[in-house]
């Protein structure tokens, strides 16, 4: 995918989602994790804070897909 498409992918779902980047919410709680699955449990922890009974999209590029993946666990 080039940026430009990247780009216009990213746009066309800003307008149907409201997104939420999650390291915001994390403080430094990722300093004190040695794994996938506790990086997780810590974004779960955030997800829930946030959406405590909503359905919520998971998304993410990279490692972020490979984390969002597992999020689906939790």
């Amino acid at each position: 995918m080039t940026a430009v498409e990247n780009a216009n992918l990213h746009r066309a779902f800003m307008q149907h989602r409201e997104c939420q980047q999650l390291k915001t919410l994390l403080g430094d709680e990722l300093l004190k994790v040695d794994s996938i699955d506790e990086i997780a449990k810590v974004y779960a922890r955030a997800i829930v804070s946030v959406l405590p009974e909503m359905a919520c999209t998971l998304a993410g590029w990279s490692f972020g897909g490979v984390l969002a993946r597992v999020l689906l666990g939790y």
